[in-house]
């Protein structure tokens, strides 16, 4: 069995500051992680894994850094 989880970098939570000019977020010098959700899947994807053997594939989506 072959598991793909997807996962997401987001800033760090208290640490997330809107460009008001843009509307966007501001990502410079604001720490990154992973998305506490996707936390979960990878938990779940490794006791699948323990349980039933497999291999576990992790692709993940944010900036560049």
């Amino acid at each position: 069995m072959e598991m793909i989880v997807l996962i997401k970098q987001v800033p760090e939570i208290g640490e997330a500051k809107i460009d008001p000019e843009t509307g966007t977020l501001n990502r410079k010098g604001i720490p990154l992680t992973i998305n506490p959700i996707d936390l979960n899947a990878i938990e779940l994807a490794i006791q699948i894994k323990e349980e039933h053997g497999g291999r576990i594939r992790v692709l993940i989506m944010g900036p560049e850094s």
